[in-house]
């Protein structure tokens, strides 16, 4: 197995276990379930679903050159990131739904990031004990928290957006239980088209398997939350290791 994953599931999962124990010392964030419903929850999807396949058309845009130019400066870029997913936030707009109905909470925010921040340095530093190849823990830190690295927190909390809009819908119309897994594979699924282009191995292509895995633990903890204030930090945090001393 890459020595990548070996260190990326444990390090999601004492985050998101540590979250799961947390939440009973910290009830003015996550002790009150907030029921999200919807008249027409299936019709709600199929527009979720429309506004990701948007988010495709826009990121094929992108791929051409045809969104901002001088994509090179890392605030253009972040800009870019946002509008490639702004479909999710139009979606929003024309339906008058709250952030709330994809796990933006609007109180005690400073609070979330931080619980985030401090969730992501204990993930990273998993990873570094784990992954031996790494330099370890602060120069982790130093590389991730340079300012050429902006637009793919930008990316990542969009797309953390995007999951949270799917999921809430879906999990309204078919249960919580069914989106689980549905939306955990269908996460795992959007690597495949890449892996085969690359013409990846078999035992590449089943890292899809742990992809799965890695989506269900960590689906299971923010849907648990409704809250990605938090998550997209540890999110952002994991998918930079793949980088690491490249």
């Amino acid at each position: 197995m890459d020595n990548h994953y070996m260190a990326l599931i444990p390090a999601y999962a004492v985050a998101t276990g540590i979250w799961f124990v947390s939440r009973r010392w910290l009830p003015q964030l996550w002790g009150l379930t907030r029921e999200v419903t919807f008249k027409r929850p299936a019709l709600e999807f199929s527009f979720a679903v429309l506004a990701g396949l948007a988010v495709l058309g826009v990121g094929q845009l992108y791929l051409h050159d045809l969104l901002l130019p001088g994509s090179r400066h890392p605030l253009l870029e972040a800009l870019n990131q946002f509008l490639i997913f702004s479909p999710v936030v139009l979606l929003l707009l024309l339906r008058r739904q709250s952030p709330a109905t994809v796990w933006l909470p609007a109180d005690h925010i400073p609070y979330r990031l931080t619980a985030g921040v401090l969730l992501a340095l204990i993930s990273l530093l998993t990873y570094a004990m784990i992954s031996r190849e790494d330099p370890g823990p602060g120069p982790l830190v130093a590389e991730i928290m340079q300012v050429k690295h902006v637009p793919d927190l930008v990316q990542v909390f969009m797309e953390d957006l995007t999951i949270a809009l799917l999921f809430v819908r879906l999990s309204v119309w078919v249960g919580r239980q069914w989106a689980l897994v549905l939306v955990a594979v269908l996460f795992a699924a959007g690597h495949l088209p890449a892996l085969i282009a690359q013409g990846s191995s078999w035992e590449e292509t089943a890292s899809l398997l742990l992809d799965t895995g890695i989506g269900v633990l960590v689906l299971s903890a923010v849907s648990a939350s409704q809250d990605i204030w938090w998550f997209f930090i540890v999110h952002f945090v994991m998918d930079m290791t793949q980088f690491s001393g490249k």
